[in-house]
Parts: C-alpha cells; sequence; structure tokens
C-alpha cells in the first residue's frame, strides 16, 4: 500500500496522512488479497484479518474483542500478514490513476501495462473511481491512431502530391479527406467498444452475475484497448499490426474482465468472445452470399466461360443495332443475307463483320452449302461484295423449317426468324457467333487453340477461350440444351462442320 501522489509506503502507519507529502489516504481506497492483510485496533494492536473480496474487513465496522474499542476499518493499522510482503499483499495501484506522474508518462506505463500486465492493470483502478478515467484512457489511444497512423502519413502524401502541381497546397478538400479517415476510426472504435462492453457484461450477468456494476466491465474493455497503441506507429501499424493488436486487445480484455468481476476464465472467455465471433460469422456468411448471388446470378453464359476466360463484357454496338430490329419487327431476321439487306447501319455493321472487319479477315465466305471465293478478288469494292451476298438464294422458314442456324464465313446466325417475344432478354441463349483463330497457332499445327466471340440475346458480347477440342464440344452441349429449353434445334454438329473447314490445312 503505497500513497498515490509520493509512492511512500503506508504500512503500519496510525495516522491518515502521507509523512512523506501530507496527502490523507484510507485504507478502503485499497484492494489486497484476501487474508494478506492484517488490521491492527489502534489501542491494544489486536489484529483482524480482511477475508472480503477486496481484502477488507467483513463488517469494517465491530468493538475490538480485546479492549472493547469501538473499530472502523478505515481507523485501523495496517500491516502484511506472516507469509506476505508488503509488495505481494494485494494489487498495485495502476499507473493511469498515480497523481504524480504526467498524463504522457502514465498514458505510456498504462499502454504498456495492458500488454504484459492486464489483470494488475484493472485490479489496481479503485471500483469507485467509475468509468471516466478509462474511457479518457481509451479516447486518448483512438485519437493517437487516427492522427499519428492514419492522418499523418495520408497528410504527408497529399502535401508531396499537392506541391508538385501547378498551384501547390492541399487546400480545403485535401485537409478534408485527410481528417475524415481519422475521424471515422475513432468514431467506429468508440460504438464498438461500447456495444462490446454493453454485450459482455450482459452476457455475465445472464451467465450468473457479477460482481460489479457495468461500469467495471467497461473499463476492462477500455483499458484494454491500449494494447491497440501500436496502430499510432506510421505507415505500419494501422496495415501491418491491425490483427495482432486486435487479438490481443481480445485476450487483454478477457483477463481484465477475470479479474474485475471476479469470474473464471470460461465465463469471461464465452462473454468476451461471442461478439467479435458472431461478428465475423455474419461478415463471411454476407460474403458468401454475395459471392453465391454474383454466381447464380451470371448464366449459362457465363458458366460455359468455364472453358476460357472472359475478355469482354460489354454490349457490341453491331449487336445492340441487331437487337433493336428484332425488337422493332418482332421477330429476328431470317437469315444472314436478311441482315445484310437490312438498313445501311446494320447492313455495314455486319459486312465489317464477315469481310475483315475486328474480328478477323477471311476472304472464302460460306453460306449454307454456297461459296463465295473472294481470294482472287482482293481488290473487289466493299459495297460490291455485300451485293454478292445480298443476291444469294436463302430458303425461308416455310421452306427449309428445320433449320434454325445458319453459318457464313467464320460467323453463325443462331436465332433466324424467332419470336422475339420467345427469346429476348435471355443471357445464356447465343445470337451470333464468330470463329477467331490466331494465325501462327494454325501454322504450327495447333488449330484447336481459337477464341469464340459470342454474342447473347441480353445484348452482351464475351469471348471465349479454348485450348482443346474437348473444351469446345462441351461448351456446344450446354448450348444445345440451352437452345432445347426453348424449342431450337442443336447446332452443335454445324459448329463442328464450320470448325473443320475452317482449321483445314491447304
Amino acid at each position: 500500500m503505497y500513497c498515490r501522489n509520493c509512492d511512500y509506503s503506508l504500512w503500519n502507519i496510525p495516522g491518515r496522512q502521507c509523512p512523506e507529502c501530507g496527502d490523507a489516504f484510507l485504507p478502503s481506497e485499497y484492494e489486497f488479497k484476501p487474508g494478506a492483510v492484517k488490521f491492527c485496533c489502534p489501542d491494544c494492536s489486536q489484529q483482524y484479518y480482511g477475508t472480503s473480496y477486496k481484502g477488507h474487513l467483513r463488517p469494517n465496522e465491530f468493538d475490538c474483542v480485546e479492549c472493547g474499542r469501538h473499530l472502523e476499518m478505515d481507523e485501523m493499522t495496517l500491516l502484511p500478514a506472516e507469509g506476505w510482503d508488503e509488495h505481494s499483499v494485494g494489487s498495485a495501484t495502476s499507473p493511469w490513476v498515480r497523481p504524480n506522474k504526467g498524463l504522457i508518462k502514465r498514458w505510456f506505463c498504462t499502454v504498456g501495462w495492458s500488454y504484459v500486465n492486464p489483470r494488475g492493470l484493472i485490479a489496481g483502478i479503485p471500483v469507485s473511481s467509475g468509468v471516466g478515467g478509462s474511457f479518457g484512457f481509451f479516447m486518448i489511444t483512438q485519437c493517437l491512431i487516427g492522427l499519428v497512423g492514419i492522418a499523418l502519413p495520408v497528410l504527408l502524401f497529399t502535401i508531396i502530391i499537392g506541391l508538385s502541381t501547378p498551384r501547390g497546397g492541399i487546400g480545403l478538400a485535401g485537409l478534408s479527406a485527410t481528417l475524415l479517415p481519422s475521424l471515422l476510426v475513432v468514431s467506429g472504435s468508440i460504438f464498438v467498444a461500447i456495444l462490446w462492453g454493453l454485450l459482455i457484461h450482459a452476457t455475465l450477468a445472464l451467465t450468473g452475475g457479477t460482481a460489479h456494476s457495468v461500469g467495471r466491465t467497461m473499463s476492462s474493455v477500455f483499458f484494454a484497448s491500449g494494447t491497440l497503441a501500436g496502430q499510432a506507429v506510421p505507415c505500419v501499424g494501422p496495415y501491418c499490426l491491425g490483427y495482432i493488436v486486435g487479438v490481443w486487445w481480445v485476450v487483454s480484455t478477457i483477463l481484465m474482465v477475470m479479474e474485475s468481476q471476479k469470474v473464471s476464465g470460461l465465463r469471461a472467455s464465452l462473454a468476451v468472445l461471442w461478439p467479435p465471433l458472431l461478428t465475423l460469422v455474419v461478415a463471411v456468411s454476407l460474403y458468401a452470399l454475395f459471392i453465391y448471388t454474383a454466381i447464380n446470378s451470371t448464366t449459362t453464359a457465363m458458366n460455359q466461360m468455364q472453358f476460357g476466360r472472359v475478355a469482354t463484357g460489354t454490349s457490341n454496338g453491331f449487336t445492340t443495332a441487331l437487337i433493336s430490329r428484332s425488337a422493332s419487327s418482332s421477330v429476328t431476321p431470317a437469315s444472314p443475307v436478311d441482315i445484310l439487306r437490312d438498313s445501311e447501319g446494320l447492313r455495314l455493321d455486319f459486312a465489317s463483320l464477315l469481310l475483315g472487319g475486328e474480328l478477323f479477315d477471311q476472304s472464302d465466305l460460306l453460306l449454307g452449302d454456297d461459296a463465295f471465293d473472294f481470294s482472287t478478288q482482293s481488290g473487289v469494292p466493299l459495297d460490291r461484295r455485300i451485293a454478292a451476298l445480298q443476291a444469294a438464294e436463302v430458303p425461308t422458314a416455310e421452306e427449309d423449317p428445320d433449320r434454325q442456324a445458319f453459318s457464313i464465313g467464320q460467323v453463325v446466325y443462331c436465332l433466324p426468324e424467332q419470336p422475339w417475344s420467345e427469346v429476348k432478354d435471355d443471357p445464356a441463349l447465343w445470337f451470333m457467333v464468330a470463329f477467331q483463330f490466331s494465325a501462327q497457332n494454325i501454322e504450327i499445327g495447333r488449330s484447336w487453340a481459337f477464341t469464340l466471340w459470342v454474342s447473347f440475346a441480353n445484348g452482351n458480347t464475351y469471348n471465349m477461350y479454348f485450348s482443346t477440342n474437348s473444351e469446345f464440344v462441351e461448351a456446344l452441349d450446354v448450348q444445345d440444351q440451352v437452345r432445347a429449353d426453348v424449342g431450337l434445334s442443336p447446332i452443335k454438329d454445324m459448329m463442328l462442320e464450320l470448325y473443320e473447314r475452317l482449321t483445314k490445312q491447304p
């Protein structure tokens, strides 16, 4: 038992003032281990032992059995009991409540105790001190983390960037951007700590009760937060030490709750651990739900991308125009030639796709079983090539009801003359596809390595990469199932035949 102002030993002192500095003290302001301190009658030195959980006399007011004097605990002389020394009889005074030390020194010492001696830290805080002191320590710690650990590096970076600009400086907006993360960190930490402390105390109250009020539990949480001080190290703290000191905070809180509320390690662990564990489970579950929803919102078309990787998922201008034309007429074009006979924009886009556009440069165009060989007519103007294709005779749906796809060049038109209301917005159904080959791969005999440009009925376009024939066949099987679900015939055989034609070596 030491003076909280000057650390002078107060054992065996009859008076109630420190002989060193003159500060008043009372034995009831200190806590001891049960049975470790003997309280002596001032008149006859009769000894009594403190047996309460604080090591105090029970009752604290009575008549001396030896001399009959009426005694109060705070007027008795205190000595360590036999077998105890003055350093081990009770809880040392925590550095945070030592007024003879400056604020900075008290903060650093308290942080150190939160790491290495959390039980001693909370035991050395008088129960009567309330929660104000611990909350002050918590706020200082969080402000240092926010300002030094987060705001300072951001501010320095912002200043450097600002000075490199012609106008220089960071301005009000830059300063706000610097302080906003710190404000969010401090506010979030306050909310988390208070909610956590309330949940801990409620759990303890429901599982057997507590020795003290909720304020003592909140003090445990606040003082244990000293372990978070490592996050105040600029740059390194918030990003590298966050998980380590976070776990340390939990461990220190468990030990402090054990000491402050006089509960078992099991009860303290249960009360302290379930809120963060539940939060972790909820976070993981929400993330898993997000992933599951994202996967399921992707369609069979995206599932087909397991055979390759998606190169683009944006709407193609030609696909958009084709969908617009189908929507306006309530039916898809009857054939590729029908598209070439359409309006100027759609006709030119499709001709560009066929005759050396962005996707490939193929001079030998195949329409059904008819071939249009332009390999010897490289100088033929585009409009004359289009005219030749426009003149092709293509059977109508009445003449050939079984034909539900056309190949032309390296392009396959998959939805001829289909009611638009039955196929529109289908994210899995192929509208038009085009083969894209690497000339280098074909030359060295690896003709199976290619890309399939796919336009879907919902307007999306993707590049599907295939490295083996089996991958391509599997993708065709999936697409034929999609077509069967909407009453369309399969296209697998046509696609494989066209593939063989396009990859046939001279």
